[in-house]
C-alpha cells in the first residue's frame, strides 16, 4: 500500500513485482454483480477500482460512539452495521469468509460485530503478522470533541493498514479523525486517489 509505505517507511518498502498486478476483481464472481441490490454503498464500491477506500460517516446524524454499561471500551453501532453490510456485499460476490477480515481497535466493537457474522473479527493486535484479501476497518470514534483516544497510537494504525492483500476499506468519521495529522493525510490521500465514499 502506497500510503503506509510513504507515511511510515519513507517509501523504502518494496512489495515486489508479484503483488503489483493483484486486484480485487481477481477474486470476485463478476456474474453476481447484477444480483446485487441497487444500494448506495454497494454502487460506490462496485464503481471504485481503488485498493484503498475510506467510507466517511461524518454526515450521518446517528453516527455516534458510545460506551456500554460497565465498560471502558467503545462501540459505534452505525459503523458495525456498515461493516457487516460491506462484508455481506463481498460475500454475495463470491468472496470466501476466509478471505475477509474485520479489524477494530476497540474490543466492544469487535464483540458486537463478531456476534453477527462468522467472518474473522479481531482487534489490531489479533491481526498482527497476518493478511486477508479484503480488510474492513471500523475506527469507531465519532464525536464533536476530536477525541480519538488510543487511535493516536500510530503503530497500530500502521499494522491495520498493512493487513489487506487486495482491498482495504476504512470506515470512519473524517471530521473526528482529522484532528490527528496522520489520519488527516490518510483521508487526503484517499480523496486525491478517488477512494473517498461519503455517506
Amino acid at each position: 500500500m502506497e500510503f503506509p509505505n510513504s507515511e511510515f517507511y519513507n517509501s523504502k518498502l518494496d512489495g515486489g513485482d508479484d503483488v503489483e498486478d493483484i486486484i480485487i476483481s481477481d477474486i470476485l464472481e463478476e456474474s453476481k454483480l447484477s444480483e446485487i441490490e441497487e444500494v448506495s454503498i454497494e454502487d460506490q464500491l462496485i464503481s471504485s477500482k481503488e485498493p484503498l477506500i475510506f467510507v466517511d460517516t461524518s454526515r450521518i446524524n446517528r453516527n455516534r460512539e458510545k460506551q456500554l454499561k460497565d465498560s471502558k471500551s467503545i462501540v459505534n453501532i452505525l459503523e458495525a452495521e456498515l461493516t457487516l453490510k460491506i462484508a455481506s456485499f463481498y460475500q454475495k460476490l463470491g468472496v470466501s469468509d476466509n478471505d475477509i477480515g474485520i479489524i477494530s481497535p476497540y474490543a466492544d466493537q469487535v464483540n458486537l460485530i463478531k456476534s453477527k457474522t462468522a467472518i474473522e473479527t479481531k482487534t489490531v493486535d489479533g491481526f498482527q503478522g497476518r493478511e486477508k484479501e479484503i480488510i474492513i476497518i471500523s475506527t469507531v470514534r465519532s464525536n464533536d470533541r476530536g477525541n480519538i483516544g488510543f487511535l493516536n497510537d500510530l503503530r497500530r494504525l500502521n499494522v491495520a493498514l498493512t493487513r489487506a492483500k487486495r482491498k482495504l476499506i476504512i470506515i470512519g468519521n473524517k471530521d473526528t479523525l482529522n484532528v490527528n495529522p496522520t489520519y488527516s493525510r490518510l483521508v487526503d490521500y484517499v480523496y486525491k486517489n478517488n477512494g473517498l465514499i461519503s455517506m
